[in-house]
């Protein structure tokens, strides 16, 4: 079974009416790679005395006009480095843009199925779950964004027949629980005690084997629905643990300033990041300037329904594909 990690990161906008989600994926051996360069070229800045000894990672929205000719090397450095990982199909990208109304119905609607499911205690998935208390449910419930996120792009992380290692962002009361174990109740197996990360990847399996099945996730509309897909590890990282989480971060708040440039906000700091990023796509301008306008000099989502992906890659066809030079 051919493996594939994935790293995320979600950015909202300043205003929070729309949400910007970046993945980045790719093979193990690609990504170990790309991690260990950009970790080379830490260490280089360092020795330039352009990052401090104590650097604890990459943070894009601390990079402004003002400290731009002191700081912006190293994200150029990064931009650079993913851009080439990305012509060479070591690596593959995806911005996925959802307006705020869309992105909470989605992620209500598929909080909602969790919950209906898991407290069904007769029910087969929720029967699994028996052991549970309702109370640590809430821990699963908190990671029905990314759970929604995985399962809508699957089909654009892998084929059938891959598996999965997937490193979201950590954040929010999730981490809460990740040091608790629980006990499920397997079918043909019986009871085992599993940490709270294996309790989600199992849960994240059990779904994607029902999205073909009628009663179940049926309200949620699913790009793909590829087989014989597995999640092997779901594992929430801090960002300062993963370059990989790092280069997402840099690309939603890069791309969100594109966008802001691109309808108009002209102030020095958003073209500059727009300009470093606008080297990685063709003509944009044209397919996003209905979306999205300035008012009250904030970047505004003008569309409730906006939901599109923003595909990197040259072998993916979707609705709105922007291929590097």
């Amino acid at each position: 079974m051919e493996g594939i990690n994935i790293y995320s990161d979600d950015t909202f906008a300043e205003n929070k009416n729309f949400i910007i989600s970046t993945f980045l994926w790719g093979d193990p051996g690609a990504c170990i790679s790309y991690e260990s360069i950009i970790s080379e070229i830490v260490k280089k800045l360092i020795k330039e005395n352009i990052l401090q000894d104590n650097f604890r990672g990459f943070h894009a929205s601390e990079l402004n006009a003002r400290n731009w000719n002191r700081k912006s090397k190293p994200f150029k450095e990064v931009l650079r480095k993913l851009h080439h990982y990305v012509n060479i199909k070591q690596l593959k990208a995806l911005i996925y843009l959802e307006s705020r109304k869309k992105f909470e119905a989605n992620s209500e609607l598929m909080e909602n199925v969790l919950k209906r499911t898991l407290l069904d205690r007769n029910s087969l998935l929720g029967s699994v779950y028996q052991h549970i208390p309702e109370e640590d449910l809430v821990g699963i419930y908190k990671n029905a964004k990314e759970i929604y996120h995985y399962l809508l792009h699957r089909g654009k992380f892998g084929r059938e027949n891959t598996g999965f290692k997937y490193y979201p962002d950590a954040c929010g009361r999730a981490l809460d629980f990740k040091d608790k174990e629980y006990f499920l109740e397997i079918p043909r197996t019986g009871q085992v005690r599993v940490g709270y990360k294996e309790m989600i990847r199992y849960l994240i399996n059990a779904l994607a084997n029902s999205i073909n099945k009628p009663d179940i996730l049926k309200e949620l509309d699913w790009e793909s629905r590829p087989k014989n897909q597995e999640l092997k590890e779901f594992e929430p990282k801090k960002d300062e643990d993963s370059f990989m989480i790092q280069t997402t971060d840099i690309i939603s708040n890069f791309f969100f300033n594109t966008i802001k440039y691109l309808v108009g906000d002209q102030s020095r700091s958003t073209e500059l990041k727009a300009n470093e990023l606008l080297g990685f796509f063709q003509d944009i301008k044209n397919k996003i300037k209905d979306d999205f306008e300035i008012q009250n000099d904030k970047c505004v989502c003008v569309n409730d329904d906006l939901k599109v992906s923003i595909d990197f890659n040259s072998d993916y066809k979707n609705d709105m594909k922007i291929l590097l030079p």
